[in-house]
């Protein structure tokens, strides 16, 4: 065999080249991939918590009466007072919007603006939504509740 076809000079520099690259892209994807998750989680758990904090909107002389009438004004505002909470305890990544769909049914929807280091390279938004829906009912529904 020929001297030249058995030398290794510089292989290392190859393998070394070929595999940081990749370790940076897995590295980078399992980060980004775990601060997205926890993002989507915060999202869905807020959204919960913003359509909960909206019901508070219930017309009182209605509900006196054995009814359920939703006030426009009052979700929006129960929500704004929320949203605000959030803020002054520096929650700063989230905005919400919630709207009445139905009679007796209000439906929350927040993002969470997640910024990623790699994802967003690749055309992954940074921003991740959840939504969530609270009906409201009068009285006892089911034996026991």
């Amino acid at each position: 065999m020929r001297p030249w076809l058995r030398r290794e000079d510089g292989s290392i520099t190859v393998f070394i080249l070929l595999i940081i690259p990749a370790l940076l892209l897995v590295i980078g994807l399992t980060v980004d991939g775990g601060r997205r998750f926890s993002a989507a989680q915060q999202a869905e758990a807020d959204a919960s918590e913003l359509a909960r904090a909206a019901a508070q909107g219930v017309d009182p002389n209605a509900y006196l009466q054995g009814q359920i009438a939703l006030n426009q004004y009052q979700v929006q505002q129960a929500a704004a007072g929320y949203l605000h909470a959030l803020a002054a305890a520096g929650v700063t990544n989230v905005t919400g919007t919630v709207r009445i769909t139905g009679a007796n049914t209000i439906t929350a929807t927040v993002t969470v603006n997640q910024p990623t280091l790699f994802l967003s390279t690749l055309g992954f938004p940074s921003t991740v939504t959840g939504s969530a829906s609270v009906v409201l009912d009068h009285g006892v529904l089911r034996p026991g509740g």
